[in-house]
């Protein structure tokens, strides 16, 4: 599962950088701009949490979730820092339904966090 883990943690910082990337101006979004899948309304809303933008935030999150696939990190730890993430899901999803529309690197960021909570959800029990 270590391997799965460092994985699933690059992925989610990969799409995080992008993310960042992007509200940079140093790479161009590659995703449909009109209708209920438009990235740019979703990202150009630039939420923030603490005053940090959330992008940051998700990179924060992916980097301290590389350690806990490595080193003998009780299961409970892994998984109530896993929850912490969802709820960061849960008010970044809060925000897309109030925007109507969905950005789809930021479905799969979500995606990649429900994922981590699951498996250390399974590892706890």
């Amino acid at each position: 599962m270590d391997i799965v883990y460092a994985a699933l943690a690059l992925l989610g910082l990969f799409i995080s950088f992008y993310i960042m990337l992007y509200r940079m101006k140093v790479v161009r979004l590659y995703c449909p701009e009109g209708g209920f899948v438009n990235c740019k309304r979703v990202l150009d809303t630039n939420p923030k949490l603490l005053g940090i933008q959330t992008a940051a935030l998700g990179a924060a999150f992916f980097l301290i979730e590389l350690p806990l696939s490595y080193y003998a990190i009780p299961p409970l730890i892994v998984a109530i820092y896993n929850m912490l993430g969802l709820l960061l899901v849960a008010w970044l999803v809060s925000i897309q339904i109030r925007l109507r529309a969905i950005c789809v690197y930021c479905v799969a960021s979500h995606c990649v966090i429900i994922v981590l909570f699951l498996l250390s959800l399974h590892a706890v029990f």
